[in-house]
Parts: structure tokens; sequence; C-alpha cells
């Protein structure tokens, strides 16, 4: 389900980087503090409505990266800018 959501979860690498450590086969498995807490962002963020904005052409575009590899492309409507799509890389 996340991967399936991923493209609409801002920070969706730096979020699931806990649980990915898990699955390192060089490390034990041990659930954290941290562990717990991405998995409730994740489960909470996907199961929840986003608001997403669809793409209208004649509408300005903004592509936003604000960490890592994270960018956010949006519209500027009434002055506020509206997400279109997130994406995110590990």
């Amino acid at each position: 389900m996340v991967i399936y959501y991923s493209r609409f979860l801002p920070n969706n690498s730096s979020t699931t980087y806990p649980l990915r450590q898990l699955l390192q086969k060089i490390s034990n498995f041990r659930w954290t503090a941290q562990c717990e807490a991405a998995f409730i962002r994740l489960i909470m963020g996907a199961g929840r409505e986003k608001t997403l904005t669809p793409y209208e052409p004649t509408l300005p575009i903004i592509l936003t990266r604000p960490m890592g590899l994270a960018d956010i492309l949006s519209h500027i409507i009434d002055g506020q800018e509206k997400p279109i799509a997130f994406a995110s890389r590990s």
C-alpha cells in the first residue's frame, strides 16, 4: 500500500528510512520507537484523503525540492501553492 501511495506522500523516502533499515541483511531486525513512528505516519498518510490538484496546462507550475531527493509539483491557484504530485527516492 505504501509503495502505491508513495507518489502522494511528501518526504516518503525520509519517512520510510527507519523501516527500510530493517530490511538490511547486515543488521538484526529490531523494531524501535522510530520504526513505530514511521509506520504510524505512513498508515495515517496513506489512509487519509490528500488534497491533490489535477494538472491544468493553463496554470503556472512550480517545482519545489524541499530536502534530499524529494520533489513537489504544484500549481499556483489564488496565490496559494496546490500540490499536483509528490516524488521521493531513497
